[in-house]
């Protein structure tokens, strides 16, 4: 990720869970109000473990067989029991939900040393170290005034004055309505209103901003600026050891009675006194009465499910307007890692079609390594259209660019095209210009006894933390209703 410069790095301290208030009055043998949960990823997870911890009676519902959703590891068929993430990967330590369940739930963090998370850069057919001196002869056409600067100071330049504007995303009534001007605008179109050249557009898009949605030509400025603000806070990365999955394993683990896997809900039918949830359970739909759902599932498989009476045309227009961001990874196991002679750290990002290369096995043991290219939007849908052998040899021809030697300790492949997820349909949430104004406020709107909750409702879409912030805050909201 693309971070200002050092010493604007603040430190934040790890908080405590967002506070759920006191449940209603629970006797001796509480009675507990029937909820359903549809969907078991992070969001339907965090939401069953606090409501059933205070006395409810929860019952949450997964069309997949497993927990997750989007958080999900792959150990097949990969050797030396080695992994690699298919959906979310690093953990900021801001993001203090996170962390809070991790330790919770007794997981091992895994701290990602600092030299590791400068990120080399592959360029117009040039491998560029993390390391480059000031005045570095970049292979783009820059302002005269821009050739002086390092890449730190032109983000700094770019960036710096609307990062400060921005304050801070996680305060109340967030964003004011004065910062409009930077969700109207593409993240490209910003750095062209403040001065960047286009070489220097080419060189600030190098990094997390470009692998939103279809690009920083067409992702809202104001969902950048965000990202990057969020940055900021955050001292140290950390992952997971022995896999992402691990936390949503140790959810489930505490819901054993209350998972219901394999029962995809059909509809969705609210009445003044309860909601009837129709599942389908091995192919046969059943109908069960709840006094409220928290519907967790991804805005794209939500026109799966019959709402009656249909939801407000608000909500479900901002529902069916929300983009989610094409995302195709393909894995390549290596005997050996042609990649360590080099200072590669984590993650390389390049011009390929390839984009992002990262480095699976950075913290896992084993002369084997997993090395995978990550692809969002065009370059992602255009790798899901190919078959595995052909994913792996695209993806062979860029890494062997930067990793000579790769092609010859190839050992095997798989992938993962998130667009065609038959319970995901896309991998996160991203905002064009103009809809973190007209859309985001819409899509967590309660209706009547049916609550919403999800990543692309929160502050950080994408991220294990937001599935955590809106699962409480939906839960925040059943535990309120009398």
């Amino acid at each position: 990720p693309m971070k200002r410069r050092e010493f604007l790095t603040t430190t934040v301290g790890i908080a405590t869970a967002i506070a759920l208030p006191a449940v209603p009055q629970i006797a001796a043998k509480p009675r507990g109000r029937k909820l359903a949960i549809v969907g078991a990823g992070l969001a339907g997870l965090v939401a069953g473990y606090e409501l059933k911890r205070r006395g409810f009676a929860v019952t949450i519902f997964e069309a997949r067989d497993r927990p997750g959703g989007r958080v999900l590891t792959l150990r097949e068929p990969f050797t030396g029991e080695q992994h690699a993430e298919a959906g979310a990967m690093f953990i900021p330590s801001s993001h203090d939900l996170v962390l809070k369940y991790a330790r919770e739930f007794k997981l091992t963090l895994n701290p990602m040393p600092a030299r590791a998370l400068s990120p080399t850069l592959y360029l117009h057919g040039r491998k560029i170290a993390p390391q480059r001196p000031r005045g570095y002869d970049w292979p783009v056409e820059l302002s005269p005034r821009e050739r002086k600067l390092t890449l730190d100071e032109m983000a700094e330049l770019y960036l710096g004055p609307p990062l400060d504007e921005i304050g801070d995303p996680r305060a109340p009534g967030w964003p004011r309505r004065a910062l409009a001007k930077y969700d109207r605008v593409s993240f490209a179109q910003m750095l062209r209103d403040r001065g960047a050249s286009p070489g220097a557009i080419e060189l600030l898009r190098m990094n997390d901003a470009d692998l939103i949605g279809d690009g920083v030509g067409s992702v809202s400025a104001l969902m950048v600026l965000r990202e990057n603000k969020f940055y900021e806070t955050a001292r140290q990365t950390f992952s997971l050891a022995g896999g992402s999955d691990r936390l949503p394993y140790a959810f489930a683990a505490q819901l054993k009675k209350e998972l219901n896997y394999g029962c995809p809900a059909v509809k969705i039918d609210r009445t003044d006194r309860s909601v009837r949830l129709s599942v389908l359970r091995q192919g046969v739909a059943e109908t069960t009465a709840f006094d409220q759902v928290i519907c967790a599932v991804p805005l794209t498989v939500m026109d799966r499910i019959e709402f009656s009476p249909a939801l407000p045309a608000a909500l479900h227009d901002a529902q069916t307007a929300t983009g989610y961001t094409s995302v195709t990874r393909v894995y390549l196991q290596t005997n050996g890692r042609p990649w360590d002679d080099t200072r590669f750290g984590i993650s390389a990002y390049t011009d390929l079609p390839s984009m992002t290369l990262v480095n699976s096995t950075f913290d896992q043991p084993g002369a084997n390594g997993i090395l995978h290219s990550y692809m969002t939007g065009a370059n992602a849908r255009a790798s899901a259209k190919l078959d595995e052998p052909g994913r792996a040899e695209a993806a062979l021809g860029d890494t062997e660019k930067l990793f000579p030697g790769m092609r010859k300790s190839y050992a095997r492949s798989a992938s993962i095209a998130w667009d065609d997820e038959e319970w995901t349909r896309g991998a996160f949430a991203w905002f064009r210009p103009g809809q973190m104004f007209e859309l985001r406020p819409r899509l967590a709107q309660p209706v009547d006894r049916l609550v919403f909750a999800g990543e692309h409702m929160s502050k950080y879409p994408g991220w294990m933390q937001g599935a955590l912030e809106s699962g409480l805050r939906a839960a925040t909201e059943v535990a309120r209703r009398r």
